[in-house]
């Protein structure tokens, strides 16, 4: 198995680019069947769009109004501290997976309020933002060292969402902002899990030659590892454009084949 296989969530209808579901469907089956169908994950939609997407096989719902009825691959919906369990019992009609998130702030909390409902055998995870239409949207590294060291810690998986279209650190369009690189963010997840190195410092690096590319691990820490333990903890990033990774992990020569 890859690190990257089926890493990213297809969330096209989302902002920034706004797709009409139609074409996102289109763009997204076109990917599931093209090179890049190896990086894909389930299409991710809004509640009020789920009836404009019944050919999709593995369709995600972001639950931002009541659903219809339907059996989904996952739902994601925004949750206050002290209703996780009441949220998830909610949406277990829904989906066996399903991803909590903060509106505005980092996880906190939640993190904790999930794993005690894990304990039950419910699959809840948290949900990151790592971006956003504004510089106070993105989280500062400390922030996002802390969320995967507790979310490590407290065995509830991740994923992440919003500014992760590069692999490794870049400022961003918006003054005073940086965008986070998901090659990073696994290999920061990785040393978490491993309980070895900074995690600070592995998500601030841009030296490409500081990482073994192909299994997303930063100067060697956690090398032991599987795929399999890492993506146990870092489940997806949501992408409302996968070209930008796939172009990328194919200019860094990261292909399917690739393996730890």
């Amino acid at each position: 198995m890859s690190a990257y296989r089926g890493l990213f969530d297809y969330a096209g209808v989302l902002p920034p680019a706004s797709l009409p579901v139609a074409e996102a469907i289109d763009h997204y089956q076109d990917l599931k069947a093209g090179a890049d169908g190896w990086l894909v994950g389930p299409m991710l939609v809004r509640a009020g769009q789920v009836d404009e997407a019944p050919r999709v096989a593995k369709l995600g719902v972001i639950a931002d109004a009541p659903l219809p009825p339907g059996s989904y691959a996952q739902v994601e919906k925004r949750c206050s501290p002290g209703e996780v369990a009441t949220v998830t019992a909610e949406l277990l009609g829904f989906s066996t997976v399903v991803y909590l998130e903060r509106a505005a702030e980092a996880p906190g909390s939640l993190i904790e309020e999930s794993a005690e409902v894990r304990t039950e055998g419910v699959d809840v995870r948290a949900k990151l933002r790592t971006g956003g239409p504004a510089p106070e949207a993105f989280p500062g590294v400390d922030t996002v060292a802390d969320v995967v060291l507790r979310c490590v810690a407290a065995d509830v998986p991740f994923k992440a969402t919003a500014g992760l279209h590069h692999p490794f650190p870049i400022p961003s369009d918006l003054e005073g902002a940086t965008e986070h690189g998901f090659v990073n963010l696994l290999a920061a997840t990785r040393a978490a899990v491993a309980g070895e190195g900074d995690l600070v410092d592995c998500l601030t690096e841009t030296d490409p030659d500081a990482f073994d590319l192909a299994a997303a691990t930063w100067r060697g820490v956690g090398a032991h590892l599987s795929p399999e333990a890492i993506r146990a903890a870092l489940a997806s990033i949501g992408s409302c454009s996968i070209d930008e990774p796939a172009g990328y992990l194919r200019d860094l020569g990261v292909g399917p084949v690739a393996a730890w």
